[in-house]
Formats: structure tokens, sequence, C-alpha cells
């Protein structure tokens, strides 16, 4: 099977859209399906598997968030190398130029078109450029008729919980939608966890707490910082860690030294996978106080190395994280009780094992391996229900 997916987000970003992008299109090369990725043009481009093509769209940064790139779309050159890869199927992985282009290479000719919604889209208003437009209700809802413009011409919609899939339905979207995990790499995660010889990360001496994925305004990571300097209290040797960058970190530096808990927090910066794995596993405790979440990649790769996980009770996070047994759920912004749910951890190693089994055995259910049977049945079927339209 020959596939074409279409991204607005890529390389040099790191977050769960272009992990979920890269690990099904490593996955789907590996079950020997030919792939092209059109994606915005950057430096740091990269390489995926042999059998993956990647083409790259040129682009500018936004002035707020230079790794967030906007496309200019280069139709002709985009049609000439879909006529030529002849896919199967497009796959769209956002709305915006890029997407679109996949919309219009579908409509050409004639080829099924899967989109696969990720980010809540109307909540990153506050990086475009235009003050007015940042917290503007006209706007979001503008986005969502937008949204719904470009999503309700894909003959199935995938999304990975069923919080997005009653929003989308919610805000008007009209075509099927099936609920389909992010997925995570088993195999790649526990083979680090379960590594006894492991090296210390960071000459990381204390017992830490972890938190990890983009720094970004959305997230709320100062919540965590304040429930930090709670377990502080009672536990004055213990770390945070926090992994990754983002727009929001010099700022989250600002905070920690404000609430007098800088020499406690660790600010690691990009790290790699097999190194953020192995900060995974040495962790006790996952934490985080997003509100946006869609699924939580961060989250479900928390739980794949065997830590409780803490966060909010909002969108997409409860279908995570189940209250009391791989780890605890507060109400958004409630840096105190999330405070005393990580002493409970930090307390009770009992506890922290239990909910470790846990966690474990409810990402197994998210594998990469079921995410892809299920992403390929989508796919068969879509083309064998267009030849028959022929």
């Amino acid at each position: 099977m020959r596939i074409a997916f279409f991204s607005d987000t890529f390389y040099p970003q790191i977050n769960g859209v272009v992990t979920s992008i890269t690990n099904s299109s490593k996955f789907l090369a590996s079950e020997g399906h030919e792939m092209i990725l059109f994606v915005p043009k950057s430096k740091a481009c990269i390489k995926i598997a042999k059998n993956v093509q990647i083409e790259q769209i040129h682009s500018v940064g936004l002035p707020t968030y230079k790794d967030y790139r906007i496309a200019m779309p280069q139709t002709i050159k985009c049609l000439r190398k879909i006529h030529q890869f002849k896919p199967d199927i497009i796959h769209i992985h956002s709305p915006f130029p890029i997407g679109m282009l996949g919309v219009m290479c579908s409509k050409t000719f004639g080829i099924p078109l899967i989109g696969t919604y990720h980010t809540l889209f109307p909540e990153f208003l506050k990086y475009l450029p235009i003050p007015l437009l940042r917290e503007n209700r006209l706007a979001k809802g503008m986005t969502w008729r937008y949204t719904n413009f470009v999503y309700n011409k894909c003959e199935i919609i995938t999304t990975p919980s069923n919080a997005m899939k009653k929003e989308l339905i919610t805000h008007g979207i009209r075509r099927p939608i099936r609920v389909i995990s992010n997925g995570v790499n088993m195999a790649a995660f526990h083979k680090l966890a379960s590594n006894k010889a492991r090296k210390k990360t960071f000459n990381l001496k204390n017992r830490y707490l972890l938190h990890f994925g983009r720094l970004s305004y959305e997230k709320n990571i100062e919540i965590v910082l304040k429930s930090f300097r709670l377990l502080l209290q009672k536990y004055p040797n213990y770390d945070l860690v926090i992994a990754g960058k983002g727009p929001c970190l010099a700022n989250l530096k600002k905070e920690a030294k404000s609430l007098g808990i800088h020499k406690n927090v660790r600010f690691t910066g990009f790290v790699s996978d097999d190194r953020l794995i192995e900060l995974i596993s040495r962790a006790d405790a996952f934490a985080t106080a997003s509100t946006i979440e869609t699924q939580g990649l961060a989250t479900l790769e928390a739980m794949a190395c065997g830590l409780p996980v803490i966060g909010v009770d909002s969108r997409a996070t409860p279908e995570l994280i189940q209250n009391g047994k791989n780890g605890f759920l507060v109400k958004p912004g409630d840096y105190r009780t999330m405070g005393i749910c990580l002493a409970k951890l930090a307390s009770n190693p009992k506890l922290r094992t239990k909910m470790s089994g846990a966690s474990l055995k409810m990402a197994k259910k998210h594998s990469l391996e079921k995410v892809i049977s299920e992403l390929e049945g989508i796919y068969f079927g879509q083309i064998k229900s267009n030849s028959h339209k022929r």
C-alpha cells in the first residue's frame, strides 16, 4: 500500500503530533508499506525509514514561537509528486496549508481521504502575532468553522480519545469518527525501564518527580511547580525534573526561583529519545496539569515505563488516569490537592509499586502494534470502498 501523510507540524518541533506521525510512519514502513510525508521545510528534517520519502514545503516560523512553522503552499509541486507517487490513501494530520494540500490532492486524483484530529487548534490562537485574536471568542468560533470545513471533506476522521470525539461532534463534525490511540512503542520503553544496569542520568542523586514534553503556556506547568513546593515542605531532598523545550521555559525558570524551589528543580532542555526513556524509568512519578490534552502522549509514555501518573480531571486525561488505581486526578488548577497526592506517592513505596503495575497494564492497551492494525483496517476499507465507486 502507498500512503501519503500531510502535516503542518513536524521537526524541529517535538510534541505528541510529531511523535505520533514518526512512530506511525516507521511502523507502517516496517510492515512493507511505502510512504511519502509532506511537511514544513526546516533545517532539522530527519530520515525515518528507507521506504519513507519526505517532501518539504517552504515555510516560515511564527514570530511568537519559531518552532511553529506556517507553510507557503506549493500546489504544482505537490500535485506533481502525488501524480508520480500514486498513493492509495491520503491521510491529513492538520487542517492548515499543508493539510489543505492533502485535501486538494485527494479531490484532484480521486484518492480516499482520512483525517486525524490531534490538536485543539482554538487553544493555540495565543501564539498568533495578532493580540486581538488570541483570546477572542469570535476567532475561536471561526477556527472551529474552518476546522469543520476541512475535516468534513474526509471519508473518516480519527481522533485519539472519546473526549475528543464528543467535542468534534459538539462543534459540528458530520463525518464518521473513529477513536484510535496515538499509540506507544511498548518494546522500546519497557526494554530500558527494566534494565537494572542503566547508568545515572544527568547526575541526579535524589529521588525525583518528572514532567516532560513541550513547555508551553497551555500546559499549566506552573501548577506542577506550586504542587512540588508543597511536597518539598515534607521531603526537602526531593527533586523535580522538567525535560523538554518550548516558549515558556524562561518563565518557568523565573517561577521556580520566585517560589524558592529552583535549587531542587532541574530543567534539562531537549533530551534524546534514549536518554528520555532512561530519565522516565528512574522517576518516582509523572505529573501534568494540562487541561487541553486530546490524549496525552507524554502521560502514556510515562505509563509505558511503569510510572504512577498525576493529572487533572479534564478532557482526555481521565481516559488514561484512573483515580486511585494508576495515579491520581485533581481538579484543574488545584495545586494543593496535587501536592497532597505527590506526598502520598513519595511516602508509600507499596502504593507506587501497585500503581506502576496498573499503569503498565493500561499502557499495553495502547500499543503501537494495535494502533497500526486498526489504522490499516481503515485504509484497506476505504481503498476497497473507493474501488467499488469507480
